[in-house]
């Protein structure tokens, strides 16, 4: 058929019935059958085929159009998720999220059950449109001041006083958060590799005594210095023996 994929086939060609096409690229077309294959070389060309056959069955199957889209649209959603997964670990910022998730329950969930408690009684007053702003906002990383000014009153001062206590935990908790992150890993370690591999390539950089906790002589470089502190004498003691 001159088809490595099943996007790529020509369905003019084909004599087969449409429903059958249809159940073929809807259900035979799945992301584990075509793992499969040797066609899909990497997840994202795979993301990509099945991308391609939602969009071959919007023209097939048009009754179920809003389907197929929805589909399409996830998979955009996770390949966008796997893309910014990837480059936050390239970036090597990250926080210990299993850790923090039982921090946060310990310290917050008294509060998040009052919430939830006056979130059924109606109380609450945090309507749609600003929970979907919250969440595009903290997605993006910026979040502008006026996410925090909610209506006054205990459930939407409960809900605000959650959600910064959670962005304080994930941002400065001195042991899992992003703050102990980017101490141990950048500023200890990549940053300190930076600035520390120029002095230990010219020996400036010594050990220090684990015992007298003093630094320990610069052998290296008390040797060169010696031999070209002599050098100089000697032949200064030279030129002044020849002068005479």
């Amino acid at each position: 058929m001159g088809a490595e994929k099943p996007s790529q086939l020509s369905l003019s060609g084909l004599n087969v019935a449409k429903q059958k096409l249809i159940y073929f690229f809807a259900e035979i077309c799945t992301a584990p059958v075509l793992r499969l294959s040797i066609a899909y070389q990497t997840e994202r060309e795979l993301d990509e085929e099945l991308i391609a056959i939602c969009r071959v069955l919007t023209d097939l199957d048009p009754d179920n159009l809003e389907s197929y889209e929805d589909r399409a649209r996830e998979l955009v959603r996770a390949r966008s998720i796997k893309d910014a997964l990837k480059e936050l670990q390239r970036s090597k910022i990250s926080v210990d999220e299993d850790v923090l998730r039982n921090v946060i329950k310990k310290n917050l969930s008294e509060d998040f059950n009052r919430y939830i408690a006056l979130l059924k009684a109606g109380v609450a007053v945090v309507d749609e449109n600003y929970r979907k702003n919250l969440l595009k906002a903290v997605s993006s990383g910026e979040i502008p001041q006026s996410l925090f000014d909610v209506p006054e009153n205990e459930a939407s001062a409960l809900f605000a006083s959650i959600v910064v206590s959670i962005m304080a935990e994930l941002a400065f908790n001195h042991e899992h958060g992003l703050d102990c992150y980017l101490s141990l890993r950048i500023r200890h370690g990549t940053l300190s590799g930076q600035l520390r591999g120029p002095a230990e390539r010219e020996h400036i950089i010594t050990r220090r005594d684990a015992a007298t906790k003093q630094y320990q002589a610069n052998q290296y470089w008390g040797q060169r210095l010696s031999e070209t502190f002599s050098l100089r004498i000697r032949v200064g003691t030279t030129e002044v023996a020849s002068d005479r």
